[in-house]
């Protein structure tokens, strides 16, 4: 396990917590962090039972010392592009945009540069909110690339 944490939390089982996976367990102490996350963190070693690696299935015992590492966000290898944004409204949480069709919203293979998250990037100065622990800009849409709106 890489020693890149930025944020150590110990949890002490107790005998009401019973019956339960790994992973739900901690998720219900973690609701921010999502089951996926979480089964990765266990299975990259961040996430210990009294101090052992071990499986998301497992189910913790009275007395067990949960140990969770989580680790850094990996850093944004995006740079920012001024782009023409329509935009509908905008506060210090929130943008709304009106995304044009053939924009793609998410850098991926074929299409690494002049997306709406680098448009974004430039527009916000940088200052995007995360998601998942990787520091990628989190934009909330549902439209593909061909789709406007």
């Amino acid at each position: 396990m890489e020693e890149n944490t930025e944020l150590s939390k110990e949890f002490l089982v107790e005998q009401t917590d019973l019956s339960t996976r790994l992973d739900l367990w901690l998720h219900q102490r973690m609701p921010d962090t999502s089951r996926g996350i979480l089964g990765k963190w266990i299975k990259q070693g961040h996430i210990l039972v009294n101090a052992a690696k071990t499986k998301a299935t497992h189910k913790p015992k009275s007395g067990d010392r949960i140990t969770v590492k989580e680790p850094k966000p990996r850093p944004m290898q995006l740079t920012p592009i001024d782009l023409p944004l329509s935009i509908l409204f905008e506060d210090s949480d929130l943008l709304v945009i009106n995304k044009p069709p053939g924009l793609v919203v998410h850098p991926a293979v074929g299409h690494e540069q002049g997306t709406l998250v680098h448009a974004l990037l430039h527009h916000c100065k940088g200052q995007l909110s995360g998601i998942g622990r990787v520091a990628r800009p989190g934009i909330v849409h549902r439209l593909d690339q061909d789709t406007s709106g």
